[in-house]
């Protein structure tokens, strides 16, 4: 008989955060079993996961968002340009 681990044990075990196995079973890279709602796991299975040759350094980052242009209203405020130009073509 397998003994199974929820993952808050497993992460006292290891010395990380509980998030961090969470991640790793949404993803895929750590094999779970869900016993009612919570997600279970064995010695093995997190043996197998720390074993994996990856290389996180070629994960590609996300962009930075630029903010939106506002502009200024002569009420106070601000409205987007977005905002203006569909104002200037009626469509508002």
């Amino acid at each position: 008989m397998t003994d199974y681990l929820t993952l808050s044990e497993a992460a006292e075990k290891l010395g990380c955060s509980r998030w961090t196995l969470y991640r790793a079973a949404n993803s895929g890279k750590l094999r779970t079993v869900r016993v009612g709602n919570r997600h279970k796991t064995t010695e093995l299975w997190i043996n197998d996961y720390l074993n994996r040759d990856c290389d996180y350094s070629r994960t590609p980052k996300p962009k930075a968002r630029k903010p939106k242009r506002r502009v200024a209203r002569p009420s106070g405020g601000y409205v987007s340009e977005t905002f203006r130009r569909m104002a200037a073509k009626g469509l508002i």
